[in-house]
């Protein structure tokens, strides 16, 4: 699969630049639609170069809409760290947009947020700036949330708090809103173990699988389903935990 080039003009009319992959020629149709969202913030992914593990990125949401090969109902963001914190704030911020989103490892509250890089950060001292950094969080505006979610997190992350997925989850379920989580034993922000990431991109699969392509509806609103998977880790030592509920 070679990717194209694409240029999207965003509403500010900055001009972003991304890469898209189509399925091969013999597939016809509207087909389901993945946009994926970078980390960093500035890191990027252009055709003959890529910035660390992940890449750039999406305004596209319209734009991929605006195309006649692209089912619309079907349309799903996925990213980590920075593409978490934007996949989590697009599904508050244009729920309409999306049918689902995998959030690995995202910030939630950027007043939670900047104590990994400022431990005596208070709120308090700066209602102004306070007031902005919750304002540009998805928790602002968590009450619109709607679309299934997957949230992946290690439990002994230093640069994102495990804690943000923790109350996220928290908040979406009193919300009755789909969320599964799967959670990685003392793993860090940048995972350290190649299995790691293999359960990440493995789960991460299966969930837009079933809930985009698929479509899956969960059949009780108030199901919660904890079990235990990926024996992959259990052979290298570690466990892995995921739930739904909705």
């Amino acid at each position: 699969m070679v990717p194209s080039a694409v240029s999207i003009k965003a509403a500010d009319e900055l001009e972003a630049y991304g890469q898209l992959f189509l399925p091969p020629a013999s597939f016809t149709g509207k087909r389901p639609t993945i946009i994926f969202l970078h980390g960093g913030s500035r890191r990027q992914m252009l055709l003959g170069w890529n910035y660390g593990a992940y890449y750039h990125h999406a305004y596209a949401a319209r734009w991929l809409r605006s195309r006649a090969d692209v089912d619309t109902s079907r349309v799903a963001l996925w990213g980590g760290s920075y593409g978490g914190y934007l996949t989590a704030h697009s599904l508050t911020r244009h729920p309409e947009l999306f049918a689902a989103g995998v959030d690995i490892h995202g910030v939630h509250d950027w007043n939670v947020g900047i104590k990994t890089f400022l431990s005596d950060y208070d709120r308090l001292e700066g209602p102004e700036a306070g007031q902005l950094a919750f304002s540009s969080s998805p928790f602002a505006k968590v009450e619109r949330w709607e679309d299934p979610v997957l949230l992946i997190h290690g439990d002994d992350d230093r640069n994102v708090r495990f804690i943000e997925t923790l109350t996220l989850i928290e908040r979406l379920r009193a919300q009755r809103v789909p969320v599964e989580q799967l959670v990685l034993p003392d793993e860090i922000h940048g995972f350290l173990r190649h299995a790691s990431w293999i359960a990440a991109y493995e789960r991460s699969l299966e969930f837009l699988e079933r809930r985009v392509v698929r479509r899956e509806q969960c059949c009780h609103r108030s199901r919660i389903v904890s079990v235990v998977r990926m024996p992959d880790l259990r052979a290298c030592g570690w466990s892995s935990r995921t739930s739904e509920s909705r």
